[in-house]
């Protein structure tokens, strides 16, 4: 049966309010008038008709052919006790943990944007920064965040640490609030990859606002029992829940709300009877409520956390390719070969575009002519037949992804580093990628991309790629930027200049934190020793110095 118009007063009730609690499609709006116009001859709906209209509805949803029902993922699917919510206090990283030691596996936090629109936990950077920091200050960067001491010794967290948190702990849940008037925080959340989103419930009142994309959205104090209808059959493909903290839900508005099979929690009152308690599926806690709190800790479960491929000498990545015949940067089958029987098995190559859209291997066009003895020819760039026809020197063979997917083939422990350029290929490391991609699976898990910024990984990371390198030599980003990213993210390593960033804190924060970092180009082996001995890298890219063997001798 066809969904039945809302009255038509009903729907210019909320074309008018200052907050449109659905979204109006204009034919239901022009087919209203029609409606109404023709009202002598049809009779009014009453009540009960409406009430028996909506359980079809809800109904009609649930029997929609599976082919074109989105089926909505249950957030709290086999997660122990869902029924209480506790919101931290101090938002640290001890309160946190002891919290979920004690059995408890959903929590709200209240987070704030910096300066440079990281979001950190925190309730605002005057009071609440105060009371647990003793200091008032402005909006600081996320490096001046991480500057400032808690009080009692306490670590203080960034969303970054509760994805990490989530890594560890995959059973848990966290309601996430904002009180920042300034910033749009959510859209700043929206923006970022974030690896594990899904276990994220936004709290919002802008319900006109970027919930949209998320999964999963806790509707705060919305009323009406029509509103809260719209909105359970209009995101059908969402995980929304209501939420009632300055309110309360009336009897027919949880009714629509368990008609709809949606959940629903109030702020806990534990001085006020309810008399609709027993339907809520949970309360929101303080701290200061939990004490008594009968909670059972549930069994422990094995982590997400990212793993590495196994791969043999894994500290050494042979830049472009490794030299061969004492030429560096030459990214031929000669020096590729070279390095594999040295027992190399990572190689970074670099690869850039031909005139008529072909990837081959070269660092640039320049170079490549130096290397085919062509260093008077007017142009510069080169179509894919010019490149493949010409003669290098000491016989040396050029390579085009053809060749590479063939060696990888051939080679099937070895991977391959890329290093796209992007001088005469707009958007060029996403393309080459796609193709890449397109190679067979099992050769597509055998690159390893770098990708240059944040805004990157994402798209690469849909492509299928699981192991993927943040470089750092086209950004200037902070480093509590790059740690940052870091923790939201899976990154097989992180990659620095041995001539500025490896002397700054980056390389001691990351380590810290359980991510890999690898130095380029480094060719002097105490330097090299250095680094990986002082821990503050766990590997080099090199030229000459391809296995640990080779490091030591």
């Amino acid at each position: 049966m066809k969904r039945k118009i809302l009255p038509l007063l009903m729907l210019t009730a909320l074309l008018t309010t200052n907050t449109i609690y659905a979204e109006i499609n204009i034919n239901d709006i022009n087919n209203s008038v029609k409606s109404n116009e023709a009202s002598q001859i049809e009779k009014p709906k009453t009540e009960s008709t409406e009430k028996e209209q909506k359980v079809e509805d809800l109904e009609a949803l649930e029997n929609k052919p599976k082919e074109t029902q989105t089926k909505i993922v249950d957030v709290f699917k086999n997660i122990s006790n869902s029924q209480y919510i506790v919101r931290l206090r101090t938002q640290s990283k001890q309160e946190l943990q002891s919290l979920y030691d004690r059995g408890f596996r959903v929590f709200e936090i209240t987070v704030s944007a910096t300066l440079d629109n990281q979001i950190v936990l925190a309730d605002n950077f005057s009071e609440y920064f105060y009371r647990y920091y003793e200091a008032y200050i402005q909006r600081p960067t996320i490096d001046e965040y991480f500057s400032y001491k808690m009080k009692n010794g306490e670590t203080q967290m960034s969303i970054g640490d509760i994805n990490v948190f989530l890594n560890n702990y995959p059973d848990a849940r966290f309601f996430v609030k904002s009180l920042d008037t300034e910033k749009n925080v959510f859209d700043i959340l929206n923006n970022k990859s974030f690896k594990n989103k899904d276990k994220l419930i936004i709290e919002t009142t802008d319900i006109l606002g970027n919930y949209k994309t998320f999964d999963n959205v806790a509707l705060v104090d919305l009323k009406g029992e029509n509103n809260i209808y719209s909105f359970a059959v209009n995101n059908k493909d969402k995980n929304i829940m209501f939420v009632y903290q300055n309110t309360s839900p009336n009897q027919k508005e949880m009714e629509e709300i368990k008609k709809a099979k949606r959940r629903v929690y109030e702020i806990n009152k534990p001085a006020i009877t309810n008399k609709n308690e027993s339907e809520f599926d949970g309360y929101i806690y303080s701290i200061e409520d939990i004490v008594n709190l009968p909670i059972a800790i549930p069994q422990a479960v094995k982590s997400n956390n990212y793993i590495r491929p196994a791969i043999q000498n894994d500290r050494f990545i042979a830049h472009a390719g490794g030299k061969v015949l004492g030429i560096v940067g030459t990214n031929t089958l000669q020096a590729m070969n070279s390095s594999y029987a040295r027992g190399n098995r990572i190689l970074e190559i670099d690869f850039d575009w031909t005139t008529d859209g072909k990837i081959v291997q070269l660092h640039d066009w320049a170079s490549f002519k130096k290397l085919t003895g062509d260093v008077f020819s007017n142009s510069y760039y080169m179509k894919y037949e010019e490149f493949k026809n010409k003669k290098m020197i000491n016989s040396l063979k050029q390579m085009s992804i053809d060749d590479t997917l063939e060696w990888l083939k051939n080679n099937t422990d070895a991977y391959i580093v890329t290093d796209v350029k992007e001088d005469n290929m707009e958007n060029g490391n996403i393309k080459a990628l796609t193709e890449f991609a397109n190679s067979s699976k099992e050769i597509q898990s055998r690159f390893i991309p770098q990708i240059y910024d944040t805004v990157q990984y994402q798209k690469i990371k849909d492509l299928g790629y699981k192991n993927i390198i943040y470089t750092l030599y086209r950004t200037e980003q902070s480093p509590y930027g790059v740690l940052e990213f870091a923790k939201c993210n899976d990154l097989f390593a992180v990659t620095m200049d041995n001539l500025y960033r490896v002397y700054t804190t980056l390389p001691e924060l990351l380590t810290n934190n359980g991510i890999r970092v690898y130095i380029h180009t480094e060719n002097d082996k105490t330097k090299a020793k250095a680094y990986i001995n002082g821990q503050k890298a766990y590997g080099i890219y090199s030229d000459d110095i391809l296995s640990a063997v080779e490091l030591n001798s």
